[in-house]
């Protein structure tokens, strides 16, 4: 029974709930603890956690694992769907799947205890991969502006998209069989992490796709070669932050059964996305982890142009790399940038983390700074090749500085820096259009700290140094949106913060966001949000008792 949890437990920072013995389901009737820790290992990349829904209707969570949570289950909305979705898992008994604002998650009622009914949520994954028109319409549909591939926002919701895992009917289905399992079925999720695989899928060195149209391709072609490796191998994924997929093996796989798999693999690959794949193999070696074994053997088959590497293969190297390497590595990027060699240069970022998580042994104050070393140096270049003023790259690295600072941890950092370089990446190849985006950088930040100011389109467009017709042109494409329209969002987004944390009057919080008086305020905010600025505040309201 779910007897396992004891109240002083804490799991990721957290207290765990105090879970009773009154639960019914077949996954609860096993070590319960043990089965939830199971499935957590079994899907690294889903955001697990149990939830308790108490007689009242309030939530209680408890994380399972570590895995990003993107959609949090505070707010009034999110939770009112929540409660559906738990009363469905509820009256039906079946693990019960649900969508909220283009995402899935699924609910699996564990009986109940004397606080509230207990269920086990997925939070935050999608159904099928998505492709570029599928991320479009959802963007459109949660910002309300067309898509344009340097804003700096669009980017970042595209880089979080593709992080969601896909959970697509076979895996359902198996999570469905699982959480009817019994003990012998969960035990053999609980993979002994002494054989490892790590793949890498390699993009053509000069591709025609755009950055980030490549970087959704890449995204695709390693959802397929994941599906094939845990269909051939019965593999478990676990989380990597190399810029590779990285999996636990339930057996010592040997050459002669892998070889003509890599073989199906690449040729795949090659029908279907035009890219490569590289794969490398580790054993527990007692000191080192099999996945570090592994991701050793694959920068070998990397550096020897190799499909598959064994971390056997060699004479093992000195232990960690050299400072040299790394700055190898980082030349290798620069390089790559100035060719503007796209598919090279995702690789040499990939290869530049890799050499630089093992040098710096996880420290993240020395990982912070080489990324922001190498991401400098690469702007410079970038900056140099193109003809661009000092300031206008100044600007660019200082705002990769303030972005390395603000990130926690190791993941984090190297999510900034790869944002970092992809961003490079548009201004870079998208031509004289991309140069403007990049000068345009400064004059957006300038728009957000003074949005509550009187901006005439004429003035900003002198103090970014374009004329009228050129700013408006580059604004566009930049934003996806007009500059009137870019502002009236920035001032309704301020006013959305006043209303949800202040008192204020409308007449003065149209005054502090830049309206003309209260009645444009209304206009804009109902215009943009669909709700009058009354509406949002009691919504807040309601938010934040709950």
């Amino acid at each position: 029974m779910l007897s396992g949890m004891q109240q002083q437990e804490v799991y990721f920072g957290r207290p765990a709930l105090r879970l009773a013995s009154q639960a019914t389901s077949p996954l609860a009737q096993l070590d319960g603890l043990a089965a939830l820790r199971a499935l957590s290992r079994a899907t690294p990349r889903l955001a697990l956690c149990l939830l308790r829904l108490r007689a009242d209707g309030a939530l209680e969570e408890l994380p399972l694992n570590e895995a990003p949570r993107h959609a949090p289950t505070d707010g009034a909305r999110r939770a009112e769907h929540i409660r559906e979705l738990l009363h469905q898992a509820a009256s039906s008994q079946r693990l019960c799947v649900g969508q909220f604002r283009g995402f899935s998650d699924f609910a699996y009622a564990l009986g109940e205890d004397a606080s509230g009914q207990l269920f086990l949520y997925g939070d935050d994954f999608v159904l099928e991969p998505f492709d570029w028109n599928a991320l479009l319409s959802l963007w459109r549909e949660r910002s309300g502006l067309s898509a344009s591939s340097a804003e700096p926002a669009f980017v970042r919701f595209v880089s979080a998209a593709l992080e969601r895992p896909v959970l697509g009917t076979e895996a359902l289905e198996r999570l469905r069989r699982l959480c009817a399992a019994s003990s012998p079925t969960w035990q053999s999720l609980c993979l002994s992490p002494q054989n490892a695989l790590a793949l890498s899928v390699l993009p053509p060195c000069a591709p025609e796709s755009h950055p980030l149209k490549l970087k959704v391709e890449i995204y695709r072609a390693q959802q397929a070669c994941r599906e094939l490796v845990e269909k051939w191998l019965s593999a478990v994924e676990t989380r990597g932050d190399d810029g590779c997929l990285l999996f636990y093996l339930p057996h010592a796989a040997t050459r002669a059964e892998l070889e003509p798999r890599v073989a199906e693999l690449s040729a795949m690959l090659q029908r279907r996305f035009g890219m490569r794949v590289a794969l490398g193999v580790g054993r527990d070696g007692g000191d080192e982890p099999a996945t570090r074994h592994a991701l050793a053997a694959l920068q070998r088959a990397l550096h020897q142009g190799a499909e598959l590497s064994f971390c056997d293969d060699a004479e093992p190297a000195a232990p960690g790399p050299r400072y040299s390497e790394l700055t190898r590595a980082v030349d290798r990027l620069i390089v790559a940038f100035e060719r503007v060699a796209l598919g090279e240069a995702m690789i040499a970022a990939d290869e530049l983390v890799r050499v630089l998580s093992s040098w710096a042994n996880g420290r993240p104050g020395s990982i912070r700074d080489q990324l922001l070393v190498a991401l400098s140096a690469v702007a410079k270049a970038v900056a140099r090749r193109n003809l661009l003023s000092a300031e206008v790259s100044d600007h660019f690295i200082d705002d990769a500085c303030q972005r390395l600072e603000k990130a926690g941890g190791v993941p984090h950092l190297i999510e900034e820096f790869k944002q970092g370089l992809l961003r490079l990446a548009l201004f870079s190849t998208d031509g004289p259009g991309g140069l403007h985006c990049m000068r345009l950088d400064k004059t957006l930040e300038y728009l957000k700290e003074h949005c509550a100011e009187s901006l005439r389109l004429p003035r900003v467009a002198r103090r970014a140094g374009f004329s009228v017709p050129t700013f408006s042109r580059a604004f566009k494409r930049a934003t996806g949106t007009s500059f009137a329209r870019y502002v009236r969002s920035l001032r309704v987004a301020r006013a959305g913060e006043l209303l949800k944390t202040t008192n204020l009057s409308g007449e003065r919080i149209a005054e502090l966001c830049g309206f003309r008086n209260q009645h444009h305020l209304i206009r804009s905010f109902k215009q943009l949000t669909g709700q009058t600025p009354g509406a949002f505040r009691e919504e807040a309201m309601r938010e934040s008792r709950c």
